[in-house]
């Protein structure tokens, strides 16, 4: 996905999200057979959502955000498999459908020496899923997340010094330590006013990896994890190991 996030005013910020999707091998099982529907390649919905920064909480140094949005169907939706048929409304990139989004964030920096380097981040968001393409109600997703980061003191004494260097190439850098636990739950997919038990459910994924800073202008993130919880709805394939790199730009 490309994102891009800009701040309005020092409290407000408006990200824009636009997703491309690729899903390999799809399949259904229908009345004890299963189904090869090919590839569904193509843009995804986009979404605009506007964060709102709450005052500090000092005592405590919590920061507090408020996040709402909306989803537009701007994804591809007449994704076609080798035979020529459209795919189903939940195996295309888009959905068809318009679909407000509304969440908080929260996060925490520690003030004492020894965890002044250590933050922690939490986030929920909730999409409300209406009906889009071929009268399909894609289901709606819960997405809560919690992460843990540790800034590497590159000026103190510590163990990672030597894994992490101070310098790539001249410039400047900063190491970071990220853990996180990403879940996302979806409803069950209707179709026509009848809801698929074979679709939905909850998964939650563990994941650990690294974030470089370079001159504060550029962030590579690396994670890698697997998941702690597949409780998928219906005879589904269960969810396997996970890689997620991002590239991001400040300028």
């Amino acid at each position: 996905s490309a994102n891009l996030l800009y701040g309005i005013t020092d409290d407000l910020s408006v990200m824009i999200s636009y997703p491309f999707q690729s899903n390999f091998n799809s399949q259904y099982t229908y009345e004890g057979f299963t189904y090869d529907e090919d590839d569904s390649i193509g843009l995804g919905d986009m979404s605009i959502m506007l964060k709102y920064q709450l005052p500090k909480i000092e005592k405590i140094n919590l920061h507090t955000a408020l996040v709402a949005g909306l989803e537009f169907p701007t994804g591809f939706t007449n994704e076609k498999d080798k035979d020529g048929y459209r795919l189903s409304a939940d195996h295309q990139p888009g959905s068809g459908s318009w679909d407000p989004l509304m969440g908080i964030a929260i996060s925490k920096n520690f003030k004492s020496e020894k965890l002044e380097d250590l933050s922690l981040h939490s986030n929920i968001l909730y999409k409300l899923s209406n009906q889009g393409s071929q009268n399909t109600i894609v289901g709606d997703i819960v997405n809560f997340n919690l992460a843990a980061n540790y800034i590497i003191d590159q000026e103190k004494p510590n163990k990672f010094q030597k894994i992490f260097p101070k310098e790539i190439l001249g410039q400047e850098t900063r190491w970071s330590l990220v853990s996180e636990v990403n879940s996302m739950w979806q409803e069950k997919v209707t179709y026509d006013g009848i809801k698929d038990d074979a679709h939905g459910g909850l998964l939650i994924n563990w994941m650990n990896g690294v974030k470089l800073a370079i001159e504060d202008k550029i962030i590579l993130g690396f994670l890698a994890g697997f998941p702690l919880i597949n409780d998928l709805n219906g005879v589904r394939p269960e969810a396997g190991f996970n890689l997620i790199g991002t590239v991001g730009f400040i300028f």
